[in-house]
């Protein structure tokens, strides 16, 4: 182990958590912090910005030597993600992957192309492609895996991070995309080196016996026995497929198949939040000494009077199991050095009050505990609703977007002074302010300076999953909208079974004959036809209400949630 080796772990938690994440960052920048990271651990939505951020900084590593390269760099870069992320934040990624009425026939009729490939496309259209083709190394849309290396400019051409970082002070972190293998349960790590499951710590084996998939390099198909052969397509592993594989929520997007590499089983890969949802795992098995955890996860909520009947008692176990998970994740930070300087824990319920009953007491609302301002300047009521936002990967309004960047950046700014000092072995300023964050236009209400019944209304919406833009509306308003969403819905799914009765009738009696058996077989195929013209008509129908949906209600949510409207 090195005496200092600085890990980040960016947490899953949809888009919530790659905003809070930005603010993370724009924080360690100005504190001349990223500049010593050596270990990138992402989760889900943090690999989503997380990739985007590597990229960036591959960059600027290849672009200017290391003595060439100040805290004012890192701090462009954090301030260019902010702008471009939102923006792609905007455009609704989640109702995007449903608008195209081609690409849906395709998930119909090939097995091989899912949702959870589409939403791969759109990571690399939206966020990737855009700075992928201006980086001279790369220079073209959907950059693969082992693109990403990074020579740093003026460092040997055999440069190797764990070598050749210790005499650097614009450290080379190595990047790692978690996701989860379905088979066995393990955590699988994406590099620019090699994909896999991590290797297993000394002593675990004796009590974890589980089928283990061994890491292999992009290198070992680059030979010419794997051309023209299945496998050959693991030379060339597209970054926006790793991301995907990452953020690829059970029960949302299909689980994503790595097909050929063996003979009889097939890996198929789900969310990294499965295993560990905070990517502290990664950064402890690379011997980081001190540890960031940028941690925008779910948490369990409190409940007065747990529903007993049974689908809720199970959903509810669920979330328990989940939290259970992430306790024992930090726990294992906390248990790896008890040096408190050593470590940072940020999360969306830090210096939030806990209740505690005794018999006869009675619980709180959290609105009449959470008075006053967190040590880090972000009003309890505020800081309680982003605990509570979605995850999710549509459309955030920019109150939503700002105030998660602005709590991040907040946060991030509580680190203890001795941690930045330890960590800061260069000359150059470790500590600026940059005056530019746009995010920062939501400050005045995140801490309380400027009182808004409207932004806490807001944040309460943004924790809404469904019909999010009639909650800005008056109760009756928001009634009748959701009542006529409701009937317009049953009215399209009354239409497609009523073809679909009609088209089967009309093919049963083309079909039908006299023999009772061919008409059994009459009927048989009529439905078949009918279902499968029902199919191909309804996938049309829901590109064309997600296109209209991203042209009017996408539009009409993000102006609702303007600044301005506070």
């Amino acid at each position: 182990m090195k005496d200092f080796k600085l890990g980040l772990a960016l947490s899953g938690g949809g888009f919530r958590a790659s905003l809070f994440h930005i603010g993370v960052l724009a924080r360690l920048a100005e504190l001349n912090v990223l500049r010593s990271v050596e270990v990138l651990s992402t989760v889900s939505g943090g690999s989503i910005v997380g990739a985007l951020y590597y990229l960036h900084l591959k960059r600027l590593l290849e672009s200017k030597t290391d003595s060439q390269i100040t805290a004012a760099d890192y701090v462009g870069i954090v301030h260019s993600i902010q702008t471009s992320f939102l923006d792609g934040v905007r455009t609704n990624v989640r109702v995007r992957a449903y608008a195209n009425y081609l690409k849906n026939w395709r998930m119909i009729f090939k097995r091989s192309y899912s949702r959870s490939d589409r939403m791969a496309e759109l990571y690399n259209g939206t966020f990737y492609d855009p700075v992928a083709r201006h980086i001279p190394s790369i220079g073209h849309d959907n950059v693969l895996m082992k693109e990403l290396l990074v020579h740093p400019m003026g460092g040997p051409t055999n440069f190797s991070p764990l070598k050749h970082n210790a005499r650097r002070n614009a450290k080379v972190p190595m990047l790692i995309i978690n996701a989860t293998t379905l088979n066995t349960g393990r955590n699988w790590q994406f590099t620019a080196v090699s994909m896999g499951e991590r290797e297993p710590k000394k002593g675990t084996t004796d009590f974890d016996k589980n089928l283990f998939l061994d890491a292999f390099t992009y290198k070992d198909f680059e030979g010419e026995e794997f051309r023209n052969t299945p496998r050959e397509k693991y030379d060339r592993v597209p970054l926006s497929v790793a991301v995907a594989a990452s953020a690829c929520v059970p029960g949302i997007f299909r689980p994503l198949p790595l097909t050929d590499l063996y003979p009889n089983v097939v890996p198929k890969l789900v969310d990294g939040g499965v295993q560990d949802n905070q990517g502290v795992t990664s950064i402890l098995y690379e011997n980081c000494t001190h540890v960031i955890v940028s941690d925008a996860s779910g948490q369990l909520d409190d409940q007065a009077k747990p529903k007993s009947a049974l689908l809720f008692a199970v959903w509810r176990t669920k979330g328990i199991l989940e939290d259970r998970v992430r306790d024992l994740e930090l726990e294992s930070v906390v248990a790896y050095d008890h040096d408190e300087s050593t470590r940072a824990l940020l999360h969306l319920r830090e210096d939030l009050d806990v209740q505690r009953l005794k018999p006869g007491d009675s619980v709180k609302e959290n609105d009449k505990i959470d008075d006053g301002v967190t040590n880090y300047g972000i009003l309890r009521k505020a800081q309680r609703r982003l605990s509570n936002i979605r995850t999710d990967l549509d459309a955030f309004t920019d109150v939503e977007a700002f105030s998660l960047m602005q709590s991040g950046y907040n946060m991030a700014s509580s680190i203890p002074r001795g941690f930045i000092k330890a960590k800061s072995k260069t000359k150059k300023s470790a500590d600026i302010l940059f005056p530019g964050w746009t995010f920062e236009r939501i400050k005045a209400y995140a801490d309380g300076t400027r009182r808004s019944a409207k932004y806490l209304r807001h944040l309460d919406i943004a924790a809404e999953q469904f019909f999010k833009i009639y909650s800005f509306e008056s109760r009756f308003v928001r009634t009748v909208l959701k009542f006529g969403t409701i009937l317009f819905w049953l009215a399209v799914l009354a239409g497609l079974v009523a073809e679909s009765v009609f088209v089967e009738s009309a093919l049963a009696t083309f079909l039908m004959d006299t023999v009772a058996l061919e008409q059994i077989f009459a009927h048989i195929i009529s439905a078949a036809i009918s279902a499968w013209l029902l199919v191909i008509v309804g996938s049309v129908i829901v590109s064309l209400f997600s296109f209209v949906h991203l042209k009017t209600v996408n539009k009409w949510f993000l102006w609702r949630g303007r600044l301005e409207a506070l």
